[in-house]
């Protein structure tokens, strides 16, 4: 049905908001990488900041706070991202992927921030974070965000990007300096993981499996676009479900 929560009507600098100006920073920063100079790095960083703040953010104290967030965290970010470029030959950036499960007519979609094709020919994944990054133990039972991207990369998922191997998914904080996190393949491998995704897709072609309104949140204080349209309220998380033909 594809139901999306509308835009508010008065915008403000919120979470949101503040996602999306400081992820397009750091994609503006990246894709230009070759073109500065190592002593000017910083420089061009707070200089697509500056223009990307003039654009979206009209409010002169979200301004200031964001700028300055990113002004503190910028040295141990191009320290990290020199590293990175050095094992990458080729990258892209906020690319579309899309693989097929044919048994049960299912397409798993994503968007990455960014992939890179490695020298060894492997590929790393890194998608950028401006709230809290999952732990490796949540990445592992709960958020398999990098799990999917990752699966939907070695099934030749995205354009341009011939399917190998991902060696290597992390999270970036751009709001923490030094916080890096990666998802822990060494404890489950991605093919493990996307064999029980395909398990649990397939569950929801039996008859008898409902359909959780509030399923997958990580605390029970979390809100979900969907709370008013499953009358959330009216009930609560201790009650037990009951099926209803609908």
């Amino acid at each position: 049905m594809n139901l999306r929560a509308l835009e508010p009507l008065n915008a403000t600098a919120d979470a949101r908001l503040k996602g999306q100006v400081i992820h397009r920073v750091f994609e503006r920063f990246v894709e230009g990488w070759n073109s500065y100079e190592p002593d000017q790095r910083k420089r061009e960083l707070m200089k697509i900041m500056d223009e990307e703040l003039q654009k979206q953010v009209p409010w002169s104290l979200p301004r200031l706070y964001w700028r300055q967030k990113v002004s503190e965290l910028s040295d141990k970010f191009i320290l990290e991202e020199a590293n990175r470029q050095i094992n990458s030959i080729d990258g892209k950036f906020e690319v579309k992927g899309a693989i097929l499960l044919a048994d049960q007519n299912f397409t798993l979609v994503a968007r990455a921030d960014r992939i890179h094709i490695k020298n060894d020919g492997t590929l790393s994944i890194f998608d950028y974070k401006t709230g809290m990054l999952p732990s490796p133990t949540q990445q592992r039972l709960f958020d398999k965000q990098l799990y999917l991207t990752a699966a939907i990369a070695e099934g030749g998922g995205f354009k341009d990007i011939p399917p190998s191997v991902v060696s290597e998914a992390a999270f970036i904080s751009l709001t923490a300096s030094n916080l890096v996190r990666h998802a822990p393949f060494d404890e489950e491998g991605v093919n493990a993981a996307w064999e029980k995704f395909k398990k649990l897709i397939s569950s929801y072609r039996c008859k008898k499996q409902g359909y959780t309104p509030r399923r997958a949140l990580f605390n029970k204080d979390d809100i979900s676009d969907y709370d008013q349209l499953s009358r959330f309220g009216e009930w609560d998380i201790t009650k037990d479900p009951t099926p209803e033909d609908i």
